[in-house]
């Protein structure tokens, strides 16, 4: 009687523990502190609490970049940012659709950590599905991941079936309800922004709240600096459409002037004046399809386009010079960290324009948004951790008194720079570099402040000195002056003379115009 006492418990701790040895039918209780479970099996779960917490913050701070929203609104604009108010109506996602928004993101992302159970090579491990469930409360996130697994190592076979939970500290649900409010107001009040009302706001949710104005309206901002992730704090972004424009995407393809800087790439193209990478895809109908495919072939067809223009903005994001020595691909190689985000961008690429032919052919045009890639080296630091480190000072004061040209030190009024580099040869970067003749920092990196890098980028990118002078980046007076030559591995920074590197340093300080990134480039 005591024997089949003692294997009653036995089973009961079997059923209760979701930890078991498969081969010898024994408990793991997890009852004794766990010290009947493995350790290795104890490292999994480790690392993948770590990659489902990573996969969560991934999945709520992209949502809020675009409003609450994982598939683009309709109304939204280039860069995934919806529109509230889109053709004066409401376009606002409810709680639980962000909720599910969230939930299918962290779903779709979280094979891309899964790659790295690869750590683990003498287990074999057997994941089953993985679905991510995402809830907002006050001032926090929950969500479980239901992932159960089987591990082997050797003749043991162990079982894990219990759910993971993680909650993650922020205001996501007091952005969204901010939202709310603010587009209710431009609801009634389309011509008007309520700036006590913004403070009021921010004030009583202990958030920041930031506005611009566009051609088509207002995008705003809301930021909560005490959630961040990769260095980076949460931003909630969606936008008030004024004005009916119609077809904004359309609009913003059929626009594009000569005087824009466009690279032309075998993938895709840099429209480097719009911050847009753009690449085309195309698929056609098979000549001989059945079922589904024979009955909805355009839908069919236009997702093999998709994957295509996909495939192809991808090999053009990895072309982009980041700097004087590298290209993303190259970074992208050395992180995966980098890689897997620069991925997620891709996938969230938004469609420009779909055009059906006579020949039953679909071709798609997509667009990814560069400073959503600068932001994301940004957030990482690579960026810093790369750069080159220049003299931090362009000239000295003995070169000063040698210099007959001396500047007069006194408020210029100048609100920004402007870098003629045209016939260097020069290449356009994420990250060029201003420098003097003898190789001393005049603008870079480390001068610009953070959020606006993040924000509108280190430069602006023209092909024509009478537009750039008109750029809303450096009006009303930009400082003018003419490159001297090409600097760099790849050529893409900008030498200056020494008069006009002490022009930059001594009057700049004015206006701020450096650190706020006033700043523009005029290419070939």
């Amino acid at each position: 009687m005591a024997k089949l006492f003692f294997a009653f418990i036995i089973a009961f701790q079997f059923l209760g523990s979701g930890i078991a040895n498969a081969n010898e039918k024994e408990a793991l209780a997890c009852q004794l502190n766990d010290q009947a479970i493995p350790q290795y099996v104890k490292e999994v779960r480790t690392h993948i609490d770590s990659c489902f917490k990573k996969t969560v913050m991934e999945a709520v701070f992209s949502i809020a970049k675009r409003g609450g929203y994982f598939t683009p609104a309709e109304g939204s604009d280039v860069f995934g940012i919806p529109r509230y108010n889109y053709k004066n109506k409401k376009n606002i996602p409810t709680k639980e659709m962000i909720e599910s928004e969230m939930s299918k993101f962290a779903t779709w992302y979280w094979p891309f950590y899964m790659d790295s159970l690869k750590k683990f090579p003498e287990l074999k491990i057997i994941p089953e599905r993985a679905p991510i469930y995402i809830s907002m409360e006050i001032d926090k996130l929950k969500a479980r991941l239901d992932f159960p697994i089987v591990i082997t190592k050797g003749e043991s076979v162990y079982e894990v079936k219990d759910p993971y939970w993680v909650e993650i500290p922020c205001k996501m649900t007091n952005m969204y309800e901010i939202s709310l409010e603010i587009a209710e107001q431009k609801l009634r009040d389309p011509e008007s922004t309520c700036l006590s009302c913004l403070y009021k706001l921010a004030k009583k949710h202990d958030v920041k709240i930031d506005f611009m104005d566009t051609s088509e309206g207002q995008i705003f901002t809301i930021k909560d600096e005490e959630s961040t992730y990769l260095g980076a704090p949460l931003r909630f972004i969606f936008g008030i459409d004024y004005r009916d424009k119609g077809n904004i995407l359309a609009k913003i393809e059929n626009s594009e002037s000569d005087n824009e800087l466009i690279q032309s790439l075998p993938h895709g193209e840099i429209n480097w004046s719009r911050a847009l990478i753009k690449a085309k895809g195309s698929a056609v109908k098979p000549k001989f399809s059945r079922g589904a495919l024979r009955r909805d072939w355009p839908s069919a067809v236009k997702r093999r386009a998709k994957v295509d223009a996909m495939r192809n903005i991808l090999e053009t994001v990895k072309t982009v010079q980041v700097d004087a020595e590298k290209k993303l691909g190259d970074i992208m190689n050395e992180s995966d960290i980098m890689r897997i985000r620069v991925l997620g961008l891709v996938q969230g690429a938004i469609i420009l324009n779909t055009r059906y032919y006579q020949d039953k052919r679909v071709e798609i045009l997509m667009a990814v948004n560069l400073m959503d890639i600068l932001g994301t080296l940004a957030a990482d630091e690579l960026i810093y951790r790369e750069s080159v480190d220049y003299k931090k000072v362009p000239f000295t004061s003995d070169d000063q008194g040698k210099d007959e040209e001396k500047t007069n030190v006194k408020d210029p009024g100048y609100t920004g720079l402007i870098v003629n580099a045209k016939n260097l040869g020069l290449r356009p970067a994420l990250i060029p570099r201003i420098i003097d003749e003898r190789g001393g920092l005049v603008y870079g990196l480390q001068t610009v402040d953070p959020e606006q890098l993040k924000k509108a980028g280190l430069v602006g990118y023209a092909k024509d000195l009478n537009e750039a002078m008109q750029n809303d980046r450096v009006v009303p007076k930009p400082y003018v002056i003419s490159g001297l030559k090409g600097s760099g591995k790849n050529n893409t920074d900008v030498v200056i003379s020494r008069h006009d590197a002490q022009t930059i340093i001594e009057k700049g300080v004015w206006t701020d115009y450096l650190r706020k990134g006033r700043v523009i480039i005029v290419y070939e």
